[in-house]
């Protein structure tokens, strides 16, 4: 099973159109952020799946591309992420502690 997740972009003047579309499996959050409080539209794409979270950004070529944020773990699940005041970003994530066995 898979989850096919778009991004569609609303023209007021001709209505919807399809900007990017990807397959994902395993998707268990996503979210928008912007780089700052004074950006007019979002900047990141946050992507959480079970074991790594993926930033996405839009590239000079208005094309989706995989990035970092400096501070943000992408090696674990992100639960929640949200913009915080003072241009600062916040990502809830899993952390383990310790063996199973």
């Amino acid at each position: 099973m898979f989850v096919c997740s778009a991004l569609v972009v609303l023209n007021l003047l001709s209505g919807w159109y399809l900007q990017a579309s990807a397959e994902l499996q395993g998707i268990k959050g996503i979210w928008s952020l912007r780089a700052s409080s004074t950006d007019t539209f979002d900047t990141f794409l946050v992507v959480s799946f079970i074991s790594e979270t993926r930033i996405l950004a839009m590239n000079a070529d208005d094309e989706l591309e995989e990035t970092e944020i400096d501070g943000f773990d992408s090696d674990t699940q992100t639960l929640f992420c949200h913009n915080a005041i003072h241009d600062q970003l916040v990502q809830v994530r899993v952390i383990t502690f310790g063996s199973s066995h």
